[in-house]
């Protein structure tokens, strides 16, 4: 998957809701020396002693991930008190050196009374497992085609007949992808990017569908927590556990779309050469907040703000044409932006509705969602009436997360 054959392991961490990320300003990248122990370091909140995903010397990565069951029976006769996981996976990165180490330590902490989901990796041994458990039964899932990923959901033949989204393996790919929309984006991006994988593809990975949006396309699944990015998406890590290289995101949301600060964890040292900057993307989430609140100047400066980071991207170029066609001196430099978006992206969905609005018709097209799938606050619709072309979210999009069956 990689451009140089390196092991690279990226992480989100999500937030059940935004008001949630009350722990977003004591964030902090930590580095451990433990003595007896191996080095190894974290992004988490200061205060904790655990560990939701980090790297160690040693060259191993790893990622708590967790799901739920339909129901409690796998856990029948379990009982408290457990180890917590984050415990464990700390204790998989001070004191394991291989794979089948940290694999080992993490089984032996079974039963637990919960479904989680981790991801182990050995640059050293170019190996990488999924380590699905619940109650007391566990599955591993090795690489394949080398990659392997979760998105909070079961797919190992062991545990996927438990998960409360129902077993991929007895649905159609559209059904499946409807299910788990996540999952199907990373083999899409996956396959798109073979062979070409960096940390900073890693890294437009992380911020999906946002990069994918700015060229055009459509996200398949508009619907709440669905995108790799979410919203509330609390913090983001890059690693290169062959190099010793990891990367921390800045601890706003959505976090991918901040700055990410680079560190070499086995010299402990600060590297801002290898920093990567923020899009434009919560830019663009101000833009249409001021719209909604009818604050036209305030959205025209958070837009200009995006165009200087993403540059002319389809859909700030589509918003870009809304704010000018409300001026009255407007409607020319709105056409060039539509007629721009037709020239660069006529054969994608956001030219389609362009090219409504250029040609003053309605047309039966999807709505178009801006910023972005992760966080809709507009929808572009392609209709004639100037007026109807722009709507809150709300109005075009089921933006309520799907009910699971036996769920209230």
């Amino acid at each position: 998957m990689t451009a140089d054959g390196s092991l690279i392991h990226g992480y989100n961490y999500d937030l059940m809701a935004p008001e949630h990320a009350l722990i977003n300003p004591h964030l902090a990248m930590i580095f451990y020396r433990p003595a007896g122990g191996i080095g190894f370091s974290t992004l988490n909140t200061v205060g904790s002693i655990g560990v939701n995903a980090g790297m160690s010397d040693a060259g191993l990565s790893i990622a708590w991930d967790n799901t739920y069951l339909h129901d409690r029976a796998i856990y029948q006769g379990i009982e408290l008190p457990v180890v917590p996981f984050i415990v464990t996976l700390r204790q998989v990165l001070e004191t394991c050196h291989s794979l089948e180490e940290g694999l080992r330590l993490v089984k032996d902490t079974l039963p637990r009374p919960l479904a989680d989901i981790i991801i182990v990796a050995s640059a050293e041994e170019d190996r990488a497992v999924a380590l699905e458990t619940a109650g007391r039964i566990h599955a591993e899932r090795p690489l394949e085609d080398d990659a392997v990923w979760s998105t909070n959901s079961f797919r190992s033949s062991e545990l996927a007949p438990f998960d409360r989204n129902g077993d991929w393996r007895e649905m159609d790919t559209e059904k499946a992808g409807r299910a788990f929309p996540r999952y199907a984006s990373y083999a899409g991006l996956f396959d798109r990017y073979r062979g070409r994988v960096t940390p900073r593809v890693a890294l437009e990975i992380l911020r999906d569908p946002y990069p994918r949006e700015a060229e055009g396309e459509l996200y398949h699944h508009i619907a709440h927590r669905s995108s790799i990015c979410r919203e509330a998406t609390g913090f983001s890590l890059i690693m290169q556990p062959g190099l010793g290289l990891i990367w921390g995101s800045d601890g706003k949301l959505p976090a991918p779309h901040g700055r990410f600060f680079g560190f070499d964890q086995r010299g402990w040292k600060r590297r801002p050469d290898l920093d990567f900057s923020p899009s434009g993307f919560r830019s663009a989430m101000a833009c249409a907040e001021a719209h909604l609140r009818g604050d036209p100047e305030a959205a025209w400066v958070a837009l200009e703000k995006a165009l200087a980071v993403d540059g002319e991207s389809a859909p700030l170029l589509l918003m870009r044409s809304v704010l000018l066609s409300a001026r009255a001196d407007g409607e020319r430099s709105a056409r060039v932006d539509l007629e721009t978006v037709l020239e660069r992206w006529g054969n994608t969905a956001i030219g389609a509705v362009a090219r409504a609005w250029a040609d003053h018709r309605d047309a039966e097209l999807p709505p178009i969602p801006f910023p972005s799938a992760i966080a809709p606050r507009l929808a572009f619709r392609a209709v004639a009436d100037a007026a109807e072309r722009v709507r809150p979210a709300g109005d075009c999009f089921d933006l309520l997360e799907p009910v699971a069956p036996g769920e209230k």
